[in-house]
């Protein structure tokens, strides 16, 4: 007797991956970040294991995300059927970090590993998402919070600039430089400013997708029989991540930077996959039409 397995879908696998590794791991961090300001107060605890605590705390968190992004990586790989589009979007999501897809190699993930590897030989099969609708229309994200904040170092930022140049009654060499250098910051605050308003403020969508292809502001509309390979990807530079839109046309790669836009990465990796599979399946529905015809005929 042959027993069936539920295949996971790829949202249910990255939701587990969220419940099991994501949400202990913050709790435990702000727990003991909770701790060690709760006893910072008390004159009879000492400092020292106030911080101490609080190190101990994101340790084991760290060492938690490891060991259990390690074994839902393992489960998810097991149960999924499109491990191309786990892997994509779990890195996006930074639940897999590792080009070799685990993240904790010991000898049993290692021995496991090696089993369900020979998965990624196997092409994912499109499964449509009805609750995706024909289109999707992404926007400059509406981050009121930054064009206030901006405004508000920009008008701070030329007050102290303008007291220093324009109301002392004796100003010094010292004094004419500090101005200057305050008025310089707050119009280049004042540009950024400017720069985000502008995005803010826009209606117009910035990226349209649908079965037909994509459209965009700069390129126009792209069908999907023109680009291939598109993915969405991050850098890392510093502390500051960056997140691009690529694709190829006409053998070229195309990058387009997305980190303002009002979407996630890894739900943008989605809505691509969804609209390739539905414009792929018609035009696969189209050709089978038409030889069933000429068959006829």
């Amino acid at each position: 007797m042959t027993t069936m397995h539920k295949t996971v879908t790829v949202d249910e696998a990255l939701a587990r991956g969220k419940r099991m590794v994501e949400y202990p791991f913050w709790s435990i961090v702000i727990s003991s970040l909770g701790i060690t300001l709760g006893t910072l107060p008390l004159d009879d605890f000492p400092e020292w294991l106030s911080c101490l605590i609080f190190l101990a705390g994101l340790r084991i968190a760290c060492i938690y995300r490891m060991v259990v992004v390690t074994r839902w990586q393992l489960w998810a790989l097991e149960n999924v059927r499109n491990v191309h589009e786990l892997y994509n979007r779990g890195t996006l999501m930074g639940l897999v970090e590792d080009e070799h897809f685990i993240t904790l190699v010991t000898a049993s993930s290692r021995e496991k590993l090696q089993e369900l590897v020979t998965k990624f030989d196997i092409p994912d099969i499109f499964t449509d998402d009805l609750t995706i609708p024909s289109e999707s229309d992404i926007y400059y994200e509406k981050n009121w919070f930054a064009v206030i904040l901006y405004l508000l170092f920009s008008v701070i930022f030329f007050a102290i600039g303008y007291e220093s140049l324009f109301e002392q009654t004796q100003s010094t060499k010292l004094d004419y430089w500090s101005g200057f250098i305050f008025l310089s910051i707050s119009s280049i605050t004042s540009y950024h400013t400017y720069r985000i308003y502008k995005k803010t403020t826009n209606r117009e969508p910035q990226i349209r997708i649908h079965s037909g292809g994509i459209e965009m502001p700069e390129v126009g509309f792209l069908s999907w029989n023109d680009i291939q390979d598109e993915q969405v990807y991050k850098t890392y530079s510093s502390k500051t991540t960056f997140i691009y839109l690529r694709y190829v046309y006409q053998g070229n790669k195309e990058t387009i930077n997305i980190g303002s836009y009002d979407i996630k990465d890894a739900q943008l990796e989605k809505l691509l996959r969804i609209y390739r599979g539905r414009y792929e399946q018609t035009m696969s529905s189209v050709g089978s039409h038409t030889i069933k015809s000429i068959g006829k005929a």
